[in-house]
């Protein structure tokens, strides 16, 4: 069995799973930007209030942490084609 190092067909995977990672990313913020101006709309008392505030900062906290799945592809991206421009691919 190949190494994902040496198939081309990673490379391509690669570079596809970082462009569906992108507009995931993109069409999940639109999503909960606009999820978010619609429920500051109601008012759900107290306590409905500081669940939704902190249920949308933590949904943020998460978008910041994808940054580093983006870096390790990223880098499985430069590592593919370091090793297909050794000749190295299959």
């Amino acid at each position: 069995m190949p190494s994902l190092l040496h198939d081309k067909r990673a490379s391509v995977a690669v570079v596809v799973a970082m462009i569906t990672i992108a507009v995931a990313i993109i069409i999940g913020l639109v999503v909960t930007g606009t999820l978010s101006s619609v429920a500051d709309g109601f008012n759900l008392g107290t306590q409905g209030n500081a669940t939704r505030t902190s249920l949308f900062t933590q949904t943020y906290n998460a978008y910041n942490l994808v940054v580093v799945l983006v870096i390790v592809l990223a880098a499985g991206a430069v590592i593919s084609g370091l090793s297909l421009a050794r000749g190295v691919g299959g």
